[in-house]
């Protein structure tokens, strides 16, 4: 019994730089994770606002070569809680649809479709 005594009294638990060390780690992972998925999710709504709009001014042209309308037009469209400007022209024998918006990230961003009418 003498000696599981002796081996009981030295054990007193984690040592101060065990625990600096691991509180450390710990640190850095949580300052360098946070960032970066905070990014993540910012450059996940730009690109899911560049999909919805770049299908909405799909849309829009396709409508307007079936409706053989007059142009030029220009409107906005609120489509994901983003104000888009889109406008409508012709260039040559094309019909050109585009929209302007500010995305998540404060930056303008432009999409032009062009479709060319059947007739």
């Amino acid at each position: 019994m003498g000696k599981e005594e002796i081996i009981l009294k030295k054990y007193n638990g984690f040592s101060f730089v065990e625990v600096f060390l691991a509180s450390s780690i710990i640190f850095f992972l949580a300052t360098t994770l946070i960032p970066i998925y905070t990014q993540l999710q910012v450059e996940r709504e730009v690109l899911k606002d560049r999909r919805t709009i770049t299908k909405y001014l799909h849309d829009d042209l396709q409508n307007n070569i079936q409706q053989k309308q007059t142009y030029p037009k220009e409107y906005v469209q609120t489509i994901n809680d983003v104000a888009v400007n889109v406008y409508l022209f012709e260039e040559g024998n094309n019909i050109v649809v585009c929209g302007e918006w500010n995305n998540e990230k404060a930056i303008d961003e432009r999409k032009c479709l062009y479709g060319t009418p059947i007739e």
